[in-house]
């Protein structure tokens, strides 16, 4: 892919290009700012509508490699959370492996209608926010599967919210248990998906510059969600966004269905 185009956007300059790219990620950093989730299936959704689907998971490669990186490490519960939760860590590597080889193969429509799909159950699922509780004696197992299933969605779409918070709300794990066990499963997810985009050309020298690169408007868009968070009402915000993304998701497989 040329230096250039995998921002680029038709009809516009390069440099507007960019200005709507950059834009983008702010916006989707600054809801998982504020909401703490969030970021790869808006950025994605939005993204989608204006840019190979192939350049968009590309993109979101390295921002997904440190946010998840650095959730991991500033959480004092990763070295437990490994011991704990080896189960689902191990199977989402090889699911999000899985997936990464598969999204590289399947042509640009029917991946818009994937990710369409992807993202309409995300918000789905925060929506309905359904209260379950999972015994201590069936958390391997279960963990295993959801890590599994999750991890191939990962791979196809940067997307793990939903199963993985809902698994660990049902260990009944406290604020900061679930902080960092989501920061370590995630991070176990976000390399196999570095290395298997990279191993099917997914992810080369070009697409490595400009996600690098997108660290700054989504660092950006982290302080700004931060600073937001103050001054909203944040379960109004996130009905409000996840109606949003419910359409930019329906948006996504009009496209796929109609390419």
């Amino acid at each position: 892919m040329g230096h250039d185009a995998m921002i680029a956007i038709a009809g516009l300059s390069p440099a507007i290009g960019l200005l709507v790219v950059a834009t983008i990620l702010v916006v989707a950093a600054a809801v998982k700012g504020t909401l703490g989730l969030g970021m790869p299936v808006f950025s994605v959704s939005l993204l989608g509508g204006l840019l190979d689907p192939h350049a968009v998971l590309a993109l979101m490669v390295v921002p997904v490699l440190a946010s998840n990186l650095w959730q991991a490490l500033q959480s004092g519960y990763w070295r437990t959370a490994c011991r704990r939760f080896w189960p689902m860590i191990v199977c989402f590597a090889i699911g999000t492996a899985i997936g990464g080889y598969w999204m590289a193969r399947i042509d640009p429509a029917r991946l818009l209608t994937i990710l369409g799909v992807i993202a309409i159950a995300f918000a789905l699922v925060n929506l309905i926010k359904p209260d379950l509780r999972l015994a201590a004696r069936h958390r391997n197992w279960v963990g295993a599967v959801v890590g599994g299933s999750t991890g191939v969605v990962n791979g196809l779409s940067t997307v793990n919210g939903p199963p993985l918070l809902m698994y660990l709300v049902a260990c009944g794990l406290d604020r900061e248990e679930f902080v960092g066990a989501y920061g370590v499963i995630a991070l176990a997810g976000a390399v196999p998906l570095a290395a298997t985009y990279a191993y099917t050309g997914v992810f080369g020298a070009t697409e490595a510059y400009w996600s690098t690169l997108a660290l700054l408007p989504v660092f950006a868009g982290l302080w700004l969600g931060r600073r937001l968070r103050r001054h909203i009402q944040p379960e109004v915000f996130r009905r409000v966004l996840l109606v949003l993304l419910m359409l930019l998701g329906a948006n996504l497989i009009r496209r796929g269905l109609y390419a």
